[in-house]
């Protein structure tokens, strides 16, 4: 009697780079992965949130020799705009099967704060006149309304607990903003988790000019202007402005606010 072999699906392995939750990695993420026995080729699979599903992205099957990858930033930058967080598996397939890696969430290359008019951090609107004033979405824009019936500027923010943008520190806070009123001053800060302020920046510092209304200016803020004395490794309020309304009715939109790593 001749005996027959069966082959069987490849060992378990596990994916060691990115780290579960990694955020601020580079344009072009490297993956790596331990060996996973019996292997004939490995399948790298990311995906992106949609809505509320998550959505095939990018496929990459590579030969049983390589345990590393670099994805090419080419590859990416549409996929990556679609939002912050990216789920990693890593499957080894032979002609038995495949046995997949664990998933491993991450995020790579700029960090949106509110892009599209979707956003993962909360928001808060501070004013004096509370229920004659608001704030709220509007298309890709977050709209504050403010006034000048107030005595002291009022404030927006983004907030999220205690996350992790330590990688962006030679970056930018970037940001688009419109107003419906000429002479809006505003003013720029950030907050770490532990109540750290940052400097207090007017954005006429960074190209903003209060006199254009119904215009879109791009905004650019070096992050070193803001953290030092920050523990950008905890960070709670990630982009806070305060407005000035000359009259008693304007209007501010902002859209693509962002972190970037460069």
């Amino acid at each position: 009697m001749v005996g027959c072999t069966t082959e069987v699906s490849p060992g378990f392995f596990e994916v060691t780079a990115p780290t579960h939750n990694a955020i601020g990695l580079p344009y072009s993420p490297t993956i790596q992965w331990t060996a996973a026995e019996r292997a004939d080729t490995y399948v790298i699979e990311l995906l992106t949130v949609v809505g509320e599903s998550w959505v095939a992205g990018y496929r990459k099957e590579l030969p049983a020799s390589m345990l590393e990858y670099t994805i090419p930033e080419a590859d990416l930058p549409s996929f990556r705009a679609a939002a912050p967080i990216y789920q990693l598996t890593v499957a080894a397939v032979n002609s038995a099967g495949e046995t997949p890696t664990l998933p491993v969430l991450f995020h790579a290359g700029d960090y949106p704060v509110f892009s599209g008019g979707q956003t993962y951090f909360a928001w808060k609107y501070l004013t004096c006149a509370a229920g004659e004033n608001d704030s709220g979405v509007s298309g890709s824009a977050i709209v504050i309304e403010t006034t000048n019936n107030c005595s002291a500027p009022q404030s927006f923010y983004f907030e999220r607990t205690s996350i992790d943008l330590s990688a962006y520190a030679s970056g930018h806070i970037a940001f688009r903003i419109e107003n419906t009123n000429a002479g809006q001053n505003i003013n720029f800060r950030i907050q770490d988790a532990n109540a750290v302020t940052s400097m207090t920046k007017p954005l006429t510092d960074y190209g903003y000019d209060p006199a254009k209304a119904n215009m879109v200016q791009p905004i650019s803020i070096p992050i070193s202007d803001l953290s030092s004395g920050l523990a950008l490794g905890e960070m709670e309020r990630v982009f806070y402005v305060e407005i000035s309304c000359p009259t008693t009715n304007c209007y501010s939109s902002f859209s693509n606010v962002e972190w970037t790593l460069r």
